[in-house]
């Protein structure tokens, strides 16, 4: 199949670890970030226009992707530590441990 995956270093998907132990009570936190350094452009346009937007289709679509951001943040927090556990992160540090 891949003869190249080393599965020792795979790891099973781990459903007690999906459910943290305790749970975040504090609203979650949004931060707007633009991801160009250009002076112009429409990520930070669309970032500074955000609370000044009026009601139209737009301002619409804009709310429709916050609320699903919203979601995501309520799905994904307090798993973060099992959710960013990555493959080729645990490789790496096997071969430091075996080289160092």
């Amino acid at each position: 199949m891949m003869p190249a995956l080393r599965d020792d270093m795979l790891s099973p998907i781990d459903l007690q670890r999906l459910e943290p132990v305790t749970r975040a009570t504090h609203p979650p936190r949004i931060l707007l970030l633009y991801g160009s350094l250009r002076a112009r452009s429409y990520s930070r346009l669309l970032v500074e226009e955000a609370g000044r937007m009026r009601p139209g289709p737009l301002y619409d679509r804009v709310v429709d992707v916050m609320e699903e951001l919203v979601r995501f943040t309520w799905l994904l927090r307090d798993r973060a530590d099992y959710l960013v556990d990555r493959y080729s992160e645990r490789v790496a540090a096997a071969r430091l441990g075996q080289t160092g």
